[in-house]
């Protein structure tokens, strides 16, 4: 750009007086100064940001986390990315709370991330405002019952209300999310606890009676009815739907020995499959979605995606695939995907994915035939022996074996030790004890045979 200026530059300096040889110096300066001055300034900025950020996440990690997760609030993929970055850095993103949730995402006296009540959908800044404003007022919401005969339920309307309920910010009064739905006399029963804080109000608004007395309005609180609760699928996928993830856990926590140890490739990482080129990888997942329709051949197709915890990919049947796959792309269903990454057909450049098998997800922990414990000789003592041996025992029926590989590093010795008798279920609980070793500096591993 510079180069391309400098003949309108010496023209038109000259036609005003300017010596040509001055002109020549001050452009020869401009082209040095071109050569470093943006890189320049810009890495010096950068930098300064990238110091103060550090310094913050360092030093206010929950509150930092939060104001980046207010900032991405729109974007459900960086919220994801943040999302797991908090559960890296050991800190809790917990659901909304009428009792602590700001606006946006907020920390709690115990630096815990809270959701932010403006951010459930269908709920909005103004009744947002008006609950954290009368808490500020008047104190925490006691129960439900002191939370609507308090807040101005023209604000917080009923579908606010079911949000809040739906989205788990009333889980702090102790009382299951479904509760709220069941029907006595053909009436949810958050109506009747909407009718009740509305008489409540009525009640206290009423003053004293023509003699002057303060009149007494008594309502009694509408005890919940009893039944069934949904499945945990549906309340997940009400507080999806309300805050854009789950939260308060997640349809796959059960199977998280299946997606972390035996797919080693992430759903997210399907977005590049270049460095995946002539491999065999296995993903895992819940469907969410699902589409068919009809090839311009007239041939049936299916089109489905699949979610993990780190994102998500769609993935096409045609042909042979959807004759013998479709069955399992139904929306709530959790299945294992192994395949190929290869070129899409025989002289072309694209690459793509050539499903080799589907299967039910709960049939990964089943081809387990060993679980062997690889330690480091100088961190066991007698605290790691008797809390592993706590998940070993004789009498597991559909146990798996329990061995130990003892090394040490230095000398390059490794002893393996398989249990003659000892058989471990494979748990979350066991699992999560492994992890907490290792973030401990114990230097433990395992593997899956």
């Amino acid at each position: 750009v510079l180069d391309k200026m400098i003949g309108k530059f010496i023209d038109q300096s000259k036609s005003k007086g300017h010596p040509e040889e001055k002109l020549n110096k001050i452009w020869t300066v401009w082209e040095a100064f071109a050569q470093y001055a943006f890189n320049k300034s810009h890495s010096t900025c950068y930098a300064y940001v990238a110091y103060q950020t550090g310094y913050l996440k360092a030093h206010y990690p929950a509150e930092f986390m939060a104001a980046v997760l207010s900032r991405n609030l729109s974007n459900i993929d960086k919220i994801t990315i943040f999302m797991d970055e908090c559960k890296r850095m050991g800190l809790k993103v917990l659901v909304p709370d009428v009792n602590e949730s700001k606006i946006d995402f907020g920390v709690n006296t115990r630096d815990e991330v809270r959701f932010g009540l403006g951010a459930i959908k269908g709920v909005g800044e103004a009744a947002s405002q008006n609950i954290i404003e009368e808490r500020r007022k008047n104190g925490t919401y006691k129960d439900v019952w002191d939370f609507v005969s308090r807040v101005n339920l023209k604000a917080v309307n009923k579908k606010c209300v079911e949000n809040l309920i739906k989205a788990g910010a009333f889980d702090g009064f102790g009382i299951e999310r479904y509760r709220y739905f069941l029907e006595e006399g053909g009436v949810p029963f958050v109506e009747t606890l909407l009718k009740f804080g509305q008489n409540m109000q009525a009640g206290s608004n009423t003053g004293p009676s023509l003699f002057g007395d303060v009149i007494d309005v008594q309502v009694s609180k509408p005890e919940f009815p009893k039944g069934e609760a949904p499945s945990a699928l549906q309340t997940l996928n009400d507080e999806r739907d309300l805050i854009g993830i789950y939260l308060s856990s997640h349809p796959l926590d059960e199977f998280k020995i299946e997606v972390n140890h035996f797919c080693r490739t992430h759903l997210s990482d399907l977005t590049e499959i270049e460095p995946l080129k002539g491999k065999e990888i296995i993903v895992a997942g819940m469907v969410t979605s699902t589409r068919t329709g009809m090839t311009k051949n007239g041939k049936p197709f299916t089109i489905f995606k699949l979610e993990d915890f780190n994102g998500s990919f769609e993935f096409p049947l045609f042909g042979k695939d959807n004759d013998e796959y479709n069955q399992f792309a139904v929306v709530g269903n959790r299945v294992s995907i192994k395949a190929t990454v290869d070129y899409r057909f025989k002289g072309s450049d694209q690459l793509a994915l050539k499903i080799q098998a589907i299967e039910p997800l709960s049939e990964l922990k089943k081809r387990i035939r060993k679980f062997t414990v690889r330690v480091n000789i100088r961190d066991i003592d007698v605290e790691l022996i008797e809390t592993l041996y706590g998940f070993a025992d004789e009498q597991i029926a559909d146990g798996i074996p329990f061995c130990f590989m003892v090394y040490q590093p230095t000398e390059k010795i490794l002893v393996e030790m398989e249990s003659m008798n000892l058989k471990t279920r494979l748990s979350n609980e066991l699992f999560e004890y492994i992890e907490e070793l290792r973030q401990n500096e114990v230097e433990i591993d395992f593997r899956l045979n």
